[in-house]
């Protein structure tokens, strides 16, 4: 019977429409409350610029709102279904002429049979009321019940709600504005609104900023290069437990006045802070404290270049350290805690540290790899797992020392100013370098006349094969002394020659040239004969100077006896005296000191006149001529000996005696008795300076005759030499008195 019931169907369709309208009006009071509410947050954020935590409320808000509304507009009405008895009421309220027909006839075809029997109600009238009330719904419309107004208003506003959000829904697609606020508001991201100033806080990560504990921090805020207005005054707002307080920041001076600066002290507890300048306020961003990373132990040497042959030099101290060129900085450290990153900053380039252990907290490296390290100043920065950089500054400054060249000292031994063409230079050198000389050698240049013309020669080398101690030129030396010859006979230089050499030492650094030069030492090539009577002139300078010391020396002892016998004037005090008798005596202390001092000097003398011979070999034709009279017989054992020992015995012993006799000045039996004793020495003095001077006056002769037989048979050895050539000699061009003096 249901399912001819017209009252039953026509209620269904109406319940149809009934959702219809709820539906509609609820979604469309949803949608513009929704786009109200959006619009009110998209003002909110754009006038006040809202943070990350107050736009999250926004959106809890915003969320929860919509909600309630969508509970209270749509689901609460389709929740709340009305009886079919209360539609057909609204039905019938519509169409009063039915007279509750359609109620009746409802209500009674809902009772059972069996119902309506017991009731006492007649069946037949049930049945006349029921069929009427089916004729009455059939003729009317149950929808028209429904307030078309309304519903047509409801419409207009579901399909406005609609065309809202779609153009917002479009406009975030298309429109930077609406996308901005979208990606703030609704995915809250960190996007900013169009602004003419745009700020950063330098070091924030993921809305952290997280600094060391207990340092000064130095807080830059940055105003973007995408602002359309820099020039703008930038305040830092600190909200701690203490409160909020505005601070304005400092501008760094840089040229572009973009870089703010603030600077915290002595951090100790977290806060958080945010930027406001210009037109734009960044969002809170909070503080975090973290135990900072720090160097524990830290080793930094310089690896030298391979041809040093030394190990790593550590670098310690303070600095500036001074490493040679080509050198490599070798740097282990160990920091203590695990670090993410440890780095080796120099002049803009920034080199990693390797870890040499699982937990992160041993660290080395060679820097560079390849090439040579440069100079300036290094930074070593640690960066702990939490992203924090070490607290302490880790600097040293390197600069670049070159490779010296050798330093050579050279001198000449037994050498004046003038050799013979066969001559041996003996030469007195130190070489010094810092990484070992590779090579030692002579540079000579020499200057002569050929037929009327000039001759230069130029850069002749010598090598020095290990400075006579074999193998000692490649063990790295770094002081290297000794004395070698240079044998000039090689170099065929004729008389007249003007010699000029060096000595010169190379070191063992690879890429350039690196010598060191002594002096320059400049010799004349004479002949032998040139050379002997320069020699013999030396000789009568030294004899001349002697003769002068043996008068002083007499003129002294006259002198002593003399001040030994004076007597105290009339006018005279005791102790003034006894002061002037001891200040001469005290002169003359000094004069005999001299007298052994030059003494010496000419003995010294001697033995280069002697050092000399040698060297020139002159003493080989003396030898032949007068084998008993050798040049060491007569400078050494009469001269040169005889000097060194009067000056040690007779001379100093007069010099004590005499500065005894100052102290017994005020003592005059033991004044005289000391000035006894002093004159017995000046006399021994005076015997023996008398036979050195003899001995000089023989040699002068003996050399003399020497110089004159050698002068002879060299000449007859060259006349010899022209007529078995063929040439004879020009009557001019001898010289008579040598030949037959």
């Amino acid at each position: 019977m249901n399912n001819a019931n017209p009252i039953l169907q026509k209620i269904s369709s109406l319940r149809s429409q009934l959702t219809r309208w709820i539906l509609v009006r609820g979604f469309g009071h949803w949608l513009l409350i929704a786009v109200g509410v959006l619009l009110a947050d998209m003002a909110l954020d754009r006038l006040f610029k809202m943070d990350f935590a107050q736009r999250a409320v926004m959106l809890g808000l915003i969320g929860v709102l919509m909600a309630v509304v969508l509970f209270w507009k749509v689901l609460k009405p389709l929740w709340l279904r009305p009886s079919d008895e209360a539609l057909l009421y609204e039905v019938e309220r519509k169409h009063p002429e039915f007279q509750e027909s359609l109620l009746s006839a409802h209500q009674l075809g809902k009772q059972k049979q069996n119902d309506r029997t017991t009731a006492g109600v007649s069946r037949e009238l049930v049945d006349v009321t029921i069929q009427k009330g089916f004729a009455d719904a059939a003729k009317i419309d149950f929808g028209k019940s429904l307030d078309a107004n309304k519903q047509n208003l409801n419409w207009g506003l579901l399909v406005t709600g609609i065309l809202l959000a779609g153009v917002i829904g479009v406009g975030v697609v298309g429109n930077s504005f609406l996308n901005t606020w979208f990606r703030r508001n609704l995915l809250l991201t960190n996007d900013q609104w169009p602004q003419e100033t745009y700020l950063q806080i330098v070091g924030v990560e993921d809305g952290i900023l997280k600094l060391p504990r207990g340092i000064d921090h130095r807080q830059l805020v940055l105003v973007s290069d995408a602002s359309a207005v820099s020039d703008v005054p930038v305040s830092l707002e600190i909200d701690n437990p203490a409160g909020r307080s505005m601070v304005p920041m400092k501008r760094t001076g840089k040229p572009d006045g973009r870089e703010h600066v603030f600077m915290f002290h002595n951090v100790s507890s977290e806060f958080r802070i945010r930027a406001t300048g210009g037109d734009d306020v960044t969002d809170w961003i909070q503080v975090r404290l973290v135990e900072p990373p720090s160097i524990e132990n830290l080793i930094v040497a310089a690896r030298l270049p391979e041809y040093t042959g030394q190990a790593p030099q550590e670098l310690a101290g303070p600095g500036p350290f001074s490493v040679l060129r080509n050198s490599q900085l070798q740097i282990s450290l160990k920091t203590n805690q695990p670090v993410r990153a440890a780095t080796l900053e120099n002049a803009g380039t920034s080199t990693p540290l390797v870890a040499k252990d699982a937990n992160n907290q041993s660290f080395a490296v060679v820097q560079p790899k390849q090439g040579g390290l440069s100079g300036g100043e290094y930074e070593i920065r640690l960066k702990s797992a939490d992203g924090v950089q070490n607290a302490r500054k880790t600097k040293f400054k390197i600069t670049i020392k070159e490779d010296k060249p050798p330093v050579v000292r050279a001198s000449l031994l037994g050498i004046s100013g003038l050799v013979v063409p066969r001559a041996t230079i003996p030469v007195s050198f130190q070489i010094d370098d810092e990484y070992g000389i590779e090579k030692i050698s002579f540079q000579c240049d020499w200057k002569s006349e050929v037929d009327g013309k000039e001759v230069m020669v130029n850069d002749q080398i010598v090598e020095v094969a290990n400075a006579g101690q074999p193998g000692l030129l490649a063990s790295k030396t770094q002081t290297l002394s000794d004395v070698v010859p240079l044998e000039i006979e090689q170099f065929d230089l004729l008389p007249g020659t003007t010699l000029r050499f060096s000595m010169s030492g190379k070191d063992f650094y690879p890429d350039a040239e690196n010598t060191g030069r002594s002096q320059e030492f400049l010799l004349r090539v004479v002949t032998e004969a040139e050379l002997r009577s320069d020699l013999l002139l030396r000789e009568i300078e030294q004899r001349q100077a002697f003769d002068q010391a043996y008068q002083a020396q007499l003129l002294l002892t006259t002198e002593l006896q003399s001040i030994i016998l004076k007597t105290k004037s009339a006018d005279q005090g005791d102790a003034e005296f006894i002061a002037k008798l001891e200040q001469s005596l005290i002169t003359a202390t000094r004069e005999q000191k001299s007298i052994g001092t030059q003494v010496v000097r000419i003995a010294d003398r001697f033995e280069d006149f002697l050092v000399e011979v040698k060297n020139n070999k002159l003493d080989e034709a003396e030898n032949e001529l007068a084998p008993d009279q050798q040049i060491e017989k007569r400078f050494d054992l009469r001269i040169i000996r005889p000097i060194r020992q009067m000056d040690e015995n007779s001379i100093a012993l007069s010099a004590q005696h005499m500065d005894h006799c100052r102290s017994l000045a005020s003592d005059p039996a033991g004044l005289k008795k000391a000035a006894a004793q002093a004159e017995i020495a000046q006399q021994e003095t005076l015997r023996q300076m008398k036979i050195i001077l003899s001995a000089m006056n023989d040699s002068e002769g003996f050399q003399k005759i020497i110089n004159q037989i050698i002068s002879i048979r060299n000449a007859n050895d060259e006349m010899i030499k022209r007529i078995d050539s063929g040439t004879k000699p020009e009557p001019d061009k001898i010289d008579e008195d040598s030949i037959f003096d």
